[in-house]
């Protein structure tokens, strides 16, 4: 621990008070602080903290600090920078405690940065993991909080480089957050997607199961990536979306299962061609002008269901279904053409 400290305050009494005490006179009455008189006994310094393990209530084992300073500003505390271990969790924080009136909600400010974060692994340490008996699942839930473990109210960002979510990847992910002991509101994250745009709003339950209620707006994502995941060729301007889903659970096949929700989309001038021929794509997605439409989450797939094909001055529609798997598979039916309304 390395300390470099300095404090100042009305630590003795005023002159005159000295002098009348010493003379045997009565006491003489020493007058409130006024507001040009300095704060009293306030605190100013760091700490630096090395190798430090730190145990909460939150979770149910310490988190290790490599390194942390504490910045002491006559009130405030703030901690910055914290290098941080917490199971498969690798980053670093800033917390900031401020000062504020005991009637007033006050919550500490908290801002999470790493080089690369796994969405299963984020859930599995703060959320919790899905208990078994296989030797495994008995690691982890030794390491990952109950429902007994409440998280501590604050409010603040979480910054990831990479996040990883199953097979796709957000890139420079920022995302607000408010905590409270039974969840968290997620009022905003942005990152970029497959070339593109997402941001996402939403909400945490922390109960037996972790829920999620999400809604989500993407622009300009890259069709030649997007259906590199499915495993099909594409091509075209960007596509645009918005949607929003409800899912619960700790494994990604509960997560599947349990996927509820809709999606809107909207893609221009764009082709389809299917990697495999037994999966025979229609003409009318060959090259088209526009494709929008909507589609059901639900039964661990997304199904498509109203939508418009315009090529020219054909109008079309489409069935695919894309099921959730690793990777993901699409599997389109025939294309219907649209007579033309009078």
């Amino acid at each position: 621990m390395t300390l470099d400290l300095s404090i100042e305050g009305p630590w003795l009494p005023a002159p005159e008070v000295l002098l009348a005490e010493s003379a045997g006179a009565a006491p003489v009455p020493v007058l409130p602080a006024g507001p040009t008189q300095p704060v009293p006994d306030r605190l100013f310094g760091t700490i630096t903290l090395h190798n430090a393990n730190w145990k909460t209530d939150a979770l149910p084992t310490a988190v290790q600090i490599p390194e942390a300073v504490l910045h002491l500003n006559g009130g405030s505390r703030t901690w910055d920078p914290i290098a941080f271990v917490y199971g498969p969790l690798k980053g670093t924080a800033r917390v900031v405690l401020p000062v504020c009136d005991p009637d007033q909600e006050c919550l500490p400010t908290v801002s999470l940065d790493f080089p690369a974060l796994d969405a299963a692994e984020l859930q599995a340490t703060l959320l919790g993991s899905e208990k078994s008996s296989t030797l495994l699942s008995s690691v982890i839930s030794r390491l990952t909080p109950s429902s007994e473990h409440k998280w501590s109210a604050f409010q603040g960002m979480l910054k990831a480089e990479a996040f990883f979510v199953g097979p796709i990847t957000l890139q420079n992910a920022s995302a607000d957050l408010k905590v409270s002991p039974t969840g968290a509101e997620l009022t905003s994250l942005d990152a970029e997607l497959l070339g593109g745009q997402v941001h996402i709003t939403g909400k945490i339950e922390h109960g037996d199961k972790p829920s999620y209620s999400l809604d989500g707006q993407a622009e300009e994502v890259s069709p030649v990536e997007l259906c590199h995941l499915l495993e099909i060729k594409c091509s075209g301007q960007g596509i645009n979306g918005t949607g929003k889903v409800q899912l619960k659970g700790f494994t990604g096949a509960d997560l599947a299962t349990s996927a509820k929700g809709t999606l809107h989309f909207e893609w221009k001038k764009g082709a389809i061609t299917a990697s495999d021929a037994a999966n025979t794509v229609s003409s009318a997605l060959t090259r088209f002008d526009r494709w929008s439409g909507d589609a059901e989450i639900a039964n661990s797939a997304v199904t498509l269901s109203q939508n418009e094909i315009k090529t020219g001055a054909r109008t079309a529609t489409a069935k695919a279904t894309i099921s959730f798997g690793t990777p993901p598979k699409v599997v389109f039916g025939t294309a219907k053409p649209v007579s033309p309304k009078n």
